[in-house]
């Protein structure tokens, strides 16, 4: 039976330590124990969901970063307790090094990491054998194709389902509430030698032979940055790359998608499978296109109900657009990007939508009633009505890559955390590249839909204001790549091919923060076949020595 333990004895047996129990530390344990290592896993929070204090770190740019007690968990199972479940594939041109994305290039191709997805997939509790046929009558669009790449985990909650089998373990020990505040090299530098962790409201000292950093990208780069302090020549030197390179996603919408015939429509539209929201046809840029074009990555797929389509003829999503629409109102519903986004075009038209609630009181009534009633909160509510069968018209859902930007970064500023680490100050940017870039691929998508004559976009602003609108909605933080970066250069990157970090024999990084660039995708699946990868490489070493 594992010893599960508040308080970790100063002197315990295992082969490697691993901070972080999120989706990244669950995998790697998980893959260590199967390749016969013991393990210590240290986890900074309790068994059940737990959230920061709103002053754990300084946002430097609060609207395009949301707060860190949205965006990370202390809990086991880690920031999976806010996680929406998205498992989504790569693609090659993600690991690809492009001469118009600033510091492209993985060290490896992603053959590599595309070989572990589908242990990665059974860890997160996603399956991926669903794959929807593709109609020849949408196989001919220029310069785009489409995909069903995106899944979506039975129980996204790791913490919850992977608790019992962590409990039982004869080869994992788990320490709850206890947060690594120091890492302590040795007189040379080469190694970590020691590990500080604050547990039980006192300091314990831990000597594992290896260490494994899986505790999030923000709360990884804090860490290295803390003990760079101590060691300046360490991680590419004091304002290196260390910190740098902050990256997330794009994501809202810019236009609607307009289907010329509801079989189109339908057959864009989410499948069911087992219960759960599985599989769904996307549209993604073609590499050549995305070469030619100087494109980032994105894919792009029909969301939410048009809202602001009166030809919905439905009472209650017509009552829910006149709410938006009101002043002071419709903003505690939403957040301002995505109400616009919901009011659609100027000129707005208000009548219809009365007609609507005139035509249908009662359906509109009971309908009020049933989200009011607390079955669904307000957003979850819009979502789910958005979804009809018999519409035309979505909002068109994009998920766009971030180029790698050296002035998005984390720092330390003044005063400690709740850990009682250096406080962050995080400066999450978008570029003008990136902005660009996503308005560009909606234009090669929009080409390719009216050529085929069965859809075409609509757009929510004039082409001088679709740039502004991007911008506007973009905002991450949950995904916290490119911060601990790999690469085969200890001057530009700081782990190696194989996850550890440069200069340290001793020390490795499972997280998205050592992601070169960001790709199109939802990094979750990616992150824990890379943490697998890992396992493999910690395994060997421990073989040999």
């Amino acid at each position: 039976m594992t010893v599960l333990s508040e308080v970790p004895p100063e002197e315990i047996d295992c082969d490697i330590c691993i901070v972080g129990t999120g989706p990244a530390g669950i995998a790697l344990t998980l893959e260590c124990e199967r390749l016969g290592l013991k393990v210590l896993a240290l986890e900074s929070g309790g068994k059940s969901e737990g959230r920061l204090p709103k002053s754990e770190a300084e946002i430097l740019s609060p609207t395009h970063h949301a707060p860190l007690r949205t965006t990370t968990r202390s809990a086991f199972g880690g920031t999976s307790w806010g996680w929406s479940g998205l498992c989504t594939r790569f693609d090659d041109i993600d690991f690809e090094e492009r001469e118009y994305v600033p510091e492209s290039g993985w060290p490896f191709p992603h053959s590599e990491l595309a070989r572990h997805y589908e242990r990665a997939a059974s860890i997160l509790n996603c399956r991926m054998d669903h794959v929807l046929p593709i109609d020849e009558a949408w196989r001919g669009l220029d310069g785009v194709e489409l995909d069903n790449r995106l899944y979506t985990s039975q129980q996204p909650r790791l913490g919850e389902s992977h608790w019992d089998h962590f409990a039982k373990s004869k080869a994992i020990t788990v320490c709850l509430n206890t947060a690594v505040v120091g890492l302590d090299l040795s007189a040379d530098g080469r190694k970590v030698e020691a590990i500080v962790v604050n547990s039980g409201n006192r300091a314990i000292t831990l000597r594992p032979p290896r260490v494994a950093l899986a505790g999030g990208g923000l709360r990884t780069a804090q860490l290295l940055l803390a003990t760079q302090r101590h060691w300046p020549d360490h991680f590419g030197g004091v304002d290196g790359v260390l910190g740098r390179n902050y990256m997330g996603h794009l994501t809202g919408w810019i236009s609607s998608i307009r289907f010329n015939n509801r079989a189109d429509a339908a057959y864009f539209k989410p499948i069911e499978v087992d219960g759960a929201k599985s599989v769904q046809r996307r549209f993604s840029l073609k590499r050549d296109a995305q070469l030619s074009e100087r494109l980032h990555n994105i894919v792009l797929w029909a969301g939410a109900r048009a809202l602001y389509d009166p030809t919905h003829a439905n009472g209650l999503l017509s009552a829910a657009y006149l709410a938006l629409a009101l002043p002071g109102i419709g903003s505690l519903f939403l957040s301002r990007p995505l109400r616009r986004a919901s009011l659609g075009p100027k000129p707005r038209h208000y009548m219809p939508h009365v007609l609507n609630l005139a035509r249908a009181p009662v359906q509109t009534v009971l309908g009020a009633v049933w989200a009011v009633g607390g079955k669904v909160r307000a957003q979850q509510a819009i979502g789910e009505l958005l979804q009809q069968d018999d519409s035309l018209e979505y909002l068109l859902t994009y998920h766009a890559e971030a180029a790698p930007n050296r002035e998005s970064r984390v720092t330390l500023g003044e005063g400690t955390d709740s850990f009682g680490l250096p406080r962050m100050r995080i400066d999450l940017r978008f570029s003008d590249t990136d902005i660009a870039s996503t308005v560009r691929a909606h234009e090669v998508l929009d080409r390719a839909l009216r050529k085929t004559g069965k859809a075409r976009l609509e757009y929510l602003d004039p082409p001088e204001g679709r740039a502004a609108r991007v911008l506007e909605q973009a905002t991450d933080g949950y995904h916290q790549l490119g911060l601990t970066r790999m690469g085969t250069d200890p001057r530009q990157s700081i782990v190696d091919p194989d996850c550890r970090v440069h200069g340290l024999a001793n020390l490795f990084i499972a997280s998205g923060s050592v992601f070169p660039t960001s790709g199109q995708g939802n990094p979750t699946l990616l992150t824990a076949a890379l943490a697998i990868r890992l396992a493999g490489h910690v395994a060997r070493r421990n073989s040999r020595d």
